[in-house]
Order: C-alpha cells, then structure tokens, then sequence
C-alpha cells in the first residue's frame, strides 16, 4: 500500500500496531469567527498556506507542523490487516465476519473486525474493517485508544495497466508518547493512483472533517481536497490543496480558507519547494494573505497582505513561523 498518504494528515503510524493515549476522544471544534489578517499576523497567516504549498514537494498536503509519521495509519492498517487474513480464515470457515482479539506487543490489546463481503480471502473493494485499540502499546514509543474503521471502494487507475488504490476511513482515537498526548476525529476519503512502471503517482484526498486536540489547544479541518501528482523519474510535481481551518492555540484564534487558486508546481530534484503557483488565504472581512511561488528563486515566495506592497520571505522563514503546533 501506499506509503506517502499525507496528509493530511493525519495519523499516528502504525494503528493496529500501537495503541492509545489516556481515554476519551475529541469532539469536532466548533467554527470559530474568521480572523482578521493584518500586518502582526500575516507571517502565522501565511505560514498555514505555505505549509500545503511546501509539503507537495515531499507528498504533504497539510500544514507541516503536523507530524509526518501520522500520514501512514491508513496504509498501514490495510497492509496489515492483509497480513492478518489467513488468521481470519483458519478462525472462521465463513470468512465473510470474523475477529480476532490480540494483546499488544507490550501492553494493552486490540480487537480487529474484517467484513469480508465476498467471501474470497482477500481483502479488496467492498471489504471493511474495524479496529478497537484499548491502550495498546506495540514499542514504537506511542499508544492508542479509540475506533478507527477502513473499507476500500472500486477504483479504476487513469494509466492504462496502472493501479488505482481507494478507500475511507473514520477514526476517534486518542494518543500518547513522551512527547505529550493528543486526540484526533474525522474521516478521509483517498484515491491513490500509479502507471504501470510506477513512475507517475497522482492522489486525491478529500476529508469533510479533521479535529486535532493538544492539551487546551485545538485545530479543526473542513472541506479539505487535495489533488496532487509527482513524477518519480524526473522530480516534477504539482499539488492544488484547498481547506478551511479553525485554529484555536496560543495568541492565535479563528477560521482561515485557504484557496490553492493556482497549483503549486516545482521539482524535487531542484529544491523542496514550490517554483510557480499562488495561493489566497481569506479571513475577516476580505482580508487575505496571497502566496505567489513565481519569484524566479527556488527558495523563495512572495506574501502580498491586503493587497500592500508584496514582501518577499523563504519558504523555511515561513514553515517555522506556524500557529499550528506539532503535537509530537
């Protein structure tokens, strides 16, 4: 399965193979009342959309602040829950509903639930599966607790003899390392899609919903869609990612959308960023915040603010001015 899932997004690595944080599960966050883009802020504005802009380079799609080892939990599971097919066989003569509770590799347990719809043994589209971590804590430094749930839906690949990969997920888990705790609820749809020589990959990623807690601190996605593509011959890429956030953090509160209005476009072989594609972050009142990557330098972006004289920053003076916290 696919290993660059964003996101987006969005996950701990390894689900069934970690385990949960302190019980409870986060509620979604409420919408906040825009904010107001001005001259003290526009750098932390900015910074929200040049985290999508800047993650397409390396296959995020959401600010990257938030941890990368989170983008993997979807493929993941169903690469495990592959594995842990002929378990579900050799239990239940009618694969077509089986389950298997498990202890976890160093504490707490899981139980994992497969609607094989067909009956075929294999886990493919139509399937379901259900995962219930009860603080499970398999040594990679993190555990789990919560559902999490992922059926594969029909795809058909763009590429003639290519492969296409689709499923959704749910989740309402809640996390912990040494780094801290946080709770995590929302749902995401992806479609991913190579050609035949796997050189081309194209992903698209929508989520009506992503709520991350941290302590007092929150941070809520909607309407997010991304449509992204790399080579993997030449370098090149392009992402157009479009979302609304609601940040409610330290000296930092309201609802941003962020509009990918040109897709940001570059080569990885050249440099990690963007080189060409705008973006325009609205808040309060019209207010906005416009990214342009067309500045003739790898490294840089020009930030426009209400429509002021443009100022010219780095990608990097950017990335780590992000209201938005890593949690991990």
């Amino acid at each position: 399965m696919n290993r660059q899932f964003f996101v987006i997004v969005l996950f701990s690595a390894t689900l069934v193979a970690c385990g949960g944080g302190s019980g409870g599960t986060s509620s979604a966050l409420a919408a906040l009342a825009p904010m107001t883009i001005n001259a003290a802020n526009e750098q932390q504005v900015a910074s929200v959309g040049a985290g999508a802009g800047a993650g397409a380079a390396v296959g995020g799609m959401v600010p990257r602040s938030l941890p990368r080892t989170w983008s993997s939990v979807p493929s993941d599971l169903a690469a495990t829950i592959q594995q842990l097919i002929p378990d579900f066989s050799k239990q239940s003569g009618s694969r077509a509903i089986s389950q298997i509770e498990a202890d976890c590799a160093i504490s707490g347990t899981r139980s994992t639930a497969l609607n094989d719809v067909n009956n075929n043994g294999i886990f493919d589209a139509g399937d379901s599966t259900s995962v219930v971590a009860n603080a499970c804590d398999d040594g990679d430094g993190m555990t789990i607790s919560g559902p999490m749930t992922l059926r594969l839906n029909a795809c058909v690949a763009d590429f003639a003899n290519g492969s296409c990969e689709a499923m959704d997920t749910t989740f309402d888990i809640a996390m912990s390392s040494v780094g801290g705790s946080a709770q995590m609820q929302g749902d995401v749809s992806f479609v991913s899609q190579y050609d035949a020589s796997f050189t081309i990959d194209r992903k698209f990623l929508v989520s009506s919903s992503l709520s991350i807690s941290f302590g007092g601190e929150r941070v809520s996605f909607s309407n997010f869609l991304s449509e992204s593509s790399w080579d993997n011959n030449t370098g090149a890429f392009s992402d157009a990612t479009d979302f609304t956030v609601d940040v409610n953090v330290t000296g930092f509160v309201g609802r941003l959308v962020v509009n990918n209005t040109v897709p940001m476009t570059g080569n990885r072989l050249s440099g990690p960023y963007p080189t060409a594609g705008s973006s325009t972050i609205t808040g309060a009142g019209g207010t906005t915040v416009v990214l342009d990557a067309n500045t003739g330098d790898l490294n840089t972006v020009q930030v426009t603010t209400n429509g002021g004289a443009p100022q010219l920053f780095t990608w990097f003076e950017l990335e780590q001015q992000s209201p938005i916290p890593s949690f991990f």
